[in-house]
Parts: C-alpha cells; structure tokens; sequence
C-alpha cells in the first residue's frame, strides 16, 4: 500500500502567554515548542520514583487515558485513549513502533517504566503523518540516553515472595555516552480460584542498551538495544468463575533501533531504522500455541527552517519518507507478510501575530 500525505500544522495561542519550554518531536517529527502544535498533547518528564512502575501505572493518571487488565501481574493490559479500541493508539519507543505484528496491538503488561526518560502523548486522530495505527493518537516513549544519569542499584522484596532488582549504569561525557538498565521481577502471585491452592505467579526480565555519539555541533548518532522476557501463570474459566488450572505464557520481545541526525547547506536531515521481533507461546487446556512476528522499518527525513516564506513569517518546510515490512506466523497460518510504503509534505507556517 502507498499513501502520499499533505500536512499542514497550525497552532494557536494568546499573544501574551509566556513561550513554552518543552519540545514535542512527536507531533510532526520536528522539534517545536508544546504550544505551538495544534493539538492536545501532554510531556511527562518521568523521575526516579517512576523507574518502579510500568508503563500503563504512568499513564492512567492522565486524562483521556484507560488501563485495561485482564488479571494480576503479567496478563494482558491495554490501553484505550478517548473511549477508541486498544489498536488505534500506536505506541513508539525511540521511533520504533511496538505493535505486536502477529496481534495488531501492545501489550503493556511486560512494558516498565525502567530506563524511559521521557513520554510524549498526543490525542486525537494523527494517521495523516504515522499511518492507520494512530487513529486515536500517539504515545511515544523516550529512553535515558546517559546524560546527568547516576548508577544505581535498587532492591526490593515483599508478600507472596516478590522479588525486584533494578540496576542503571551510564557512561560517557559531552560527546559519548552509554546507559545500561536492568530489570528482574518475579513473584508466586495468589490463587484466584475458588479451589485448589496452585498460584499464579510471574517472571519478568528486561535488559535495556543505549548509546549516543556526536561528531559535531551538527551530527550525532544514537542506537537503543532492548531485550524483555516474561514468563506468567494463569487460570482458567468455568461458568464464568476461575478454575484451578496450570496455564502458562511466554512472551519475548527484542527491540533494535538506530538514528542519525545531521545537518548540511542550511537542511537538517534524520535517518532512522527499526526493528522488533516478537515470539509468544501459551500452554492451557486448548493446547500449545505460537505466534512470531517480525518488523523492519526505514525512515527519512529532510527539513529547512526559513525565517520568512513569501513573506507571510517563519517557516518550516520538510518532506518525510517511510518504508515497513511485517511479517508473522500464528499456529498454522502463515508466514504472512505486508509491505507499506509513504511519503509525507511537512508545512508549518508561524505567521505574525498568536497564530
């Protein structure tokens, strides 16, 4: 499928409201101050407190946004923006895009907040610039790139022998730097139901890789490596009610990424690849099953900021180009793969005056 996109951002606001100090690349994947993007989005600064919570316990708290859990600790947890379907929010760490090809959704039960600095949420419709999956908007998570980062190792334990070990370690100055974050959780969980005594518990490992490298004032480059495993127990259903049953799932995600920024005559260019691969395996009362799913994808992007265009004030000219390639298999059908190509004009226009 090709899709050819025109796109035009226009912001408004009081002429004497103070200039906002935060950046939003989400939006149309240039830089521009949170006022200026012509739509409701929130930049959520995440501190150390957060390191200990997932994804999902951030987001809840903010407005327009549902948690849906399935059960305890590692079952399935969604998340629904304005009242739309879990597969209309598309969610992106560093620019790599999360969505599970072989489901068509992320699942935010294997999803921590240790090692993401920073999370950019925009509501409301943005397929015209991020494709189909962004129907009701875009959640794009930030990782810790090393900078101003302390090492730390962080444990901890409680009830039902839950277990937590969190560790960070940067490396690294002005032009290099590394940040490593280490995540191991488990716990035997409870019984939920009404007979035997089989708990369900969980298994969670993550180990998280960044670096950032810049030549110059003008270039730099930056790669993530993030590598997750869970391992959850769960039971079944009778009339509705819980059963004792010794269900289990596995889901393994790997999550590679690479960006190159730099800037030449006046242009400013960005190149980006990524890549996830995901395997999931269950084993209940039905059976054994699998699913495996892989994604490439390329981007480019290329925009010059003028201080006046015909005249009308300043301006910012871009043209964007993306390519994908997903492919899965579930049980017995498959492989399966699809293609998707864009290309995408980027217009904003600051003219004198609010607007």
């Amino acid at each position: 499928m090709r899709h050819l996109t025109l796109l035009l951002c226009a912001g408004a606001t009081a002429a004497a409201a103070a200039p906002d100090p935060d950046i939003v690349v989400t939006s149309t994947r240039i830089p521009a101050p949170l006022h200026a993007i012509g739509g409701a989005a929130t930049v959520l600064e995440l501190d150390g407190a957060a390191a200990g919570l997932s994804v999902a316990d951030v987001l809840r708290a903010q407005a327009g946004i549902q948690v849906q859990r399935a059960g305890g600790p590692g079952q399935l947890a969604q998340l629904h923006v304005r009242g739309a379907e879990a597969n209309h929010m598309l969610v992106l760490l560093d620019g790599v895009e999360l969505t599970n090809p072989s489901s068509g959704q992320v699942d935010f039960s294997e999803l921590s907040a240790h090692g993401i600095a920073r999370i950019e949420i925009l509501r409301g419709a943005q397929s015209a610039l991020w494709g189909s999956r962004a129907a009701a908007g875009v959640i794009h998570l930030i990782s810790k790139d090393g900078a101003d980062m302390p090492d730390l190792l962080h444990l901890r334990a409680g009830g039902d022998r839950e277990q937590e070990a969190r560790l960070q370690l940067a490396a690294g100055g002005e032009r290099f730097g590394l940040a490593l974050h280490g995540l191991r959780y488990r716990t035997d969980g409870d019984n939920a139901a009404l007979s035997g005594s089989e708990r369900d518990g969980h298994r969670h490992r993550e180990l998280q890789l960044r670096a950032r490298y810049r030549e110059d004032a003008r270039t730099e480059l930056h790669a993530l490596l993030r590598r997750s495993r869970g391992n959850t127990e769960y039971d079944a259903f009778s009339g509705g009610r819980p059963a004792d049953a010794d269900n289990h799932a596995r889901q393994d995600r790997t999550i590679a990424g690479l960006t190159l920024r730099t800037q030449a005559h006046g242009l400013r260019y960005e190149a980006q690849a990524g890549y996830l691969a995901t395997r999931d395996r269950a084993q209940d009362g039905f059976g054994s099953s699998e699913s495996v799913g892989q994604r490439l994808h390329f981007s480019a992007l290329g925009y010059r900021r003028d201080a006046s265009c015909l005249g009308l004030g300043p301006c910012t000219l871009g043209m964007q180009l993306d390519a994908t390639r997903e492919r899965y298999t579930r049980g017995s059908v498959g492989p399966l793969a699809a293609r998707t190509a864009g290309a995408a004009a980027l217009l904003r226009l600051a003219p004198s005056g609010p607007v």
